[in-house]
């Protein structure tokens, strides 16, 4: 009788006009998303590998420490292949971050490289596009699923032939949610195709795996909304009530309750101002310079020592004054980093009231493009940043010892990022992966203990 049940809902489903209407509108907008994310990678992969050539052959035309020492080089942050399926915070256009010796890593503008009319239309890709409309398609497939059967009184029809109201409920839901799953999978299938066959992605086995975790995702989420409609449907007696309903509580789920959590953190944990910790630093860089100017003009004074030794002492001041500033300007930043840590880690759990959240930060960590990524890319750029400091100072005392002749850069430090595993990024998104696990339990539990008890006259 189960499957009698599942078959009749899938078909009906399948024959509908909403159906029809779904399986247009994800092929359309998630392949057509797809397409220009494609395109847009591809494009953002060139200028990266220009980039980084045009950044090498600079690096490597310093002839003095001074203009490597303070105008330092650039690094380049090769683009992710799946952030084609979601961006979450992947720059539009290639990251350059230049390093030097005496200030934070800072990143490059290159906003008139581009066409500006790009920036005021905003890109959808293929988790977003699931995030705002599957989850809405989700409803229109369920809101009338209970109350819309007995509007039209087939429901008390179908009562009377002593079907069981459990099996009748959970064989609703199951060839209700199968329909809807077609058009989503065939989707990502589609979506899927079209970056293989694109002459500018090369994806790893892991990348694949990868991109199926993320129509995992996607296929939790689309079950919660799904739930969520069966619930609100089997407590309700009217089809148009329950339709309002679910419109008001989708909007509060998905742009509500995540845009108003990040101030809902900053009021109750609030962290300081970019600019107090911008004005910290720079008293910790004038003071140290300060003091070494101090120490030199003492040292000056009172020594004896020959012009090489001198130039030598001189350049271990400077090395120990960038090193302090280093130091001390990374203990502000690094208290700045966990203050704001904690207010986005309060933001985060505040937002997980809502599947779309959940959605969102795991499809970000799985793709490689989330809050995790950016963390560890900036941990990066600090470590190396020490590393082009010592090589700098390194390259003032062979100047010195020289004789004040040239000096040659191409053994500069090259940096390298390499993202967290796999492995590691699914781990990170469980937890949310399991929240959508808990949310359709939730819904269905509910949903099918209301229509247990609903009065169907």
């Amino acid at each position: 009788m189960l499957g009698r049940i599942i078959r009749k809902q899938f078909l009906e489903y399948l024959i509908s006009l909403r159906f029809l209407v779904a399986l247009i509108l994800c092929l359309t907008v998630g392949v057509g998303a797809t397409i220009v994310r494609t395109h847009a990678y591809g494009i953002s992969l060139g200028d990266y590998r220009v980039n980084r050539v045009d950044h090498g052959r600079e690096a490597r035309t310093y002839s003095h420490p001074f203009p490597l020492t303070y105008s330092g080089v650039s690094l380049d942050k090769k683009p992710t292949a799946l952030g084609i399926f979601y961006r979450g915070l992947e720059p539009s256009r290639p990251m350059s971050v230049r390093v030097t010796a005496n200030r934070d890593p800072r990143t490059e503008d290159q906003f008139e490289q581009a066409n500006l009319v790009a920036d005021l239309f905003q890109t959808v890709d293929l988790m977003t596009f699931v995030a705002l409309v599957m989850g809405l398609r989700a409803l229109v497939f369920s809101y009338d699923l209970i109350s819309g059967e007995k509007e039209a009184g087939t429901l008390r029809l179908t009562l009377s032939f002593s079907v069981p109201r459990d099996k009748l409920v959970i064989g609703k839901w199951l060839g209700g949610y199968l329909a809807l799953a077609v058009p989503l999978v065939f989707t990502a299938i589609c979506s899927l195709a079209v970056v293989v066959i694109s002459p500018s992605v090369s994806l790893s086995r892991g990348e694949f795996v990868a991109f199926a975790v993320l129509v995992l995702a996607a296929m939790l989420y689309t079950g919660c909304f799904y739930s969520l409609g069966l619930m609100v449907s089997s407590m309700t007696t009217r089809a148009f009530t329950s339709i309002t309903a679910l419109i008001a509580v989708w909007v509060a789920l998905t742009v509500g309750l995540p845009n108003v959590s990040p101030y809902l953190a900053h009021s109750l944990l609030p962290a300081p101002s970019i600019q107090e910790v911008e004005r910290e630093k720079w008293a910790i860089g004038k003071a140290e310079d300060d003091n070494r100017r101090s120490r030199a003009r003492e040292y000056r004074r009172t020594t004896t020592d020959p012009q090489k030794v001198r130039g030598a002492v001189s350049a271990e001041f400077w090395r120990e004054s960038f090193a302090n500033i280093a130091r001390r300007q990374e203990e502000v930043q690094v208290s700045y980093e966990r203050a704001l840590d904690t207010q986005v880690s309060a933001a985060m759990w505040f937002s997980r009231l809502s599947p779309t959240a959940s959605v969102i930060y795991a499809s970000s960590e799985i793709s490689g493009t989330g809050i995790c990524d950016l963390r560890s890319f900036r941990k990066a750029l600090q470590a190396y940043r020490m590393r082009f400091l010592n090589y700098c100072e390194d390259k003032w005392i062979v100047r010195i010892n020289t004789d004040g002749g040239p000096i040659s850069t191409s053994d500069y430090p090259r940096f390298s990022y390499i993202k967290a595993e796999l492995g590691d990024r699914v781990g990170t998104a469980l937890l949310d992966l399991g929240l959508l696990v808990v949310w359709n339990v939730i819904f269905f539990v509910t949903g099918y203990v209301g229509f247990l008890k609903y009065d169907v006259r």
